[in-house]
């Protein structure tokens, strides 16, 4: 991924048996596919064919492989070549899960060589220098997915102030609680350029499911609600905004929502 993330000191929490976790491969899956659905058609349109592909993160692959299948299904079957680029032993398991896929374990700064494009899903909140981070992520790819979780207070209250100029530090790596303000300044102040306008979505967890959760769109309001009687009674307010108002203002009060962008890189032609 990248020198300025300690994966060890991250993934030491991520041992195998993450891959039997309920919902994990179907989650990360399921990310590729909704970033192929808002953004597939521009991406396909701007680049005309994706010849080679790269994740940064690994997912123990899931994200690579679903994204593939995707644009081989836009390129009538011309799958590219795809990359997972990880800095951990323990994913060495993926090669026999996914054997289509070529895994390095490399910060991908140091690859030699330049992608088409380049998904970085659930990562740059992990990074101690976002903005570093960035510059080095422009100079190997063409185009980027990104999809980045805004854990903060909300807006309306400034986001979470502790830490760095990001939010708050956490041992395990989980440094940047942004909020809508901070991460667009980030991407703008980066090397890439919006393609699109960033799309919000808000996370819920979908009814009986475990450690999992769903996506929806801040233009709808929530289908149902997963709260529990205790948790209705414990904060009536949000479980009223959550059940009966927009998404979008549901994530203004009370923080929380997925921002999902298209970016080309100014720094490869």
């Amino acid at each position: 991924m990248t020198r300025l993330f300690d994966a060890t000191t991250f993934y030491q929490h991520y041992s195998r048996t993450i891959l039997s976790r309920p919902g994990y491969p179907a989650r990360a899956q399921y990310k590729s596919t909704i970033m192929w659905d808002i953004f597939g058609a521009k991406l396909v349109h701007a680049l005309g064919s994706i010849e080679t592909y790269a994740d940064i993160g690994g997912a123990f692959g899931f994200s690579a492989n679903c994204l593939r299948f995707h644009i081989s299904n836009a390129q009538k079957g011309t799958a590219p070549k795809t990359f997972v680029f990880e800095l951990t032993d323990d994913y060495d398991l993926c090669s026999l899960l996914f054997p289509e896929i070529t895994y390095v374990a490399q910060d991908i700064s140091t690859y030699d060589g330049v992608f088409d494009l380049v998904t970085c899903f659930d990562v740059i909140e992990h990074i101690s220098d976002p903005a570093s981070f960035l510059e080095a992520a422009a100079s190997k790819a063409r185009f980027a997915l990104t999809m980045t979780p805004l854990e903060t207070t909300g807006d309306w209250r400034g986001g979470r102030r502790v830490g760095d100029a990001f939010g708050d530090s956490h041992p395990e790596g989980h440094v940047n609680f942004f909020n809508i303000r901070s991460y667009h300044a980030l991407l703008s102040d980066s090397p890439f350029r919006f393609v699109a306008e960033t799309s919000y979505m808000i996370s819920l967890k979908p009814r009986f499911a475990i450690d999992d959760r769903g996506f929806y769109p801040e233009s709808s309001c929530s289908p149902y609600s997963t709260d529990t009687l205790y948790e209705k009674i414990k904060c009536p307010a949000k479980y009223i905004v959550r059940e009966f108002f927009p998404a979008s203002l549901y994530r203004r009060l009370f923080g929380g929502c997925w921002a999902l962008n298209l970016l080309r890189s100014t720094s490869v032609t």
